[in-house]
């Protein structure tokens, strides 16, 4: 489980995160350096 506590909102727990990969977490497919590792 993931918590992340958002100033003016509040904790937030996930268990699941969904994210746009094209644009956010790569760059023409490829995934950006780092990403893989952090998202392991």
């Amino acid at each position: 489980m993931f918590e992340l506590d958002i100033p003016g909102f509040g904790l937030i727990k996930l268990e699941h995160l969904v994210s746009d990969f094209t644009g956010t977490l790569s760059v023409d497919g490829v995934l950006l350096p780092g990403v893989k590792k952090r998202l392991n």
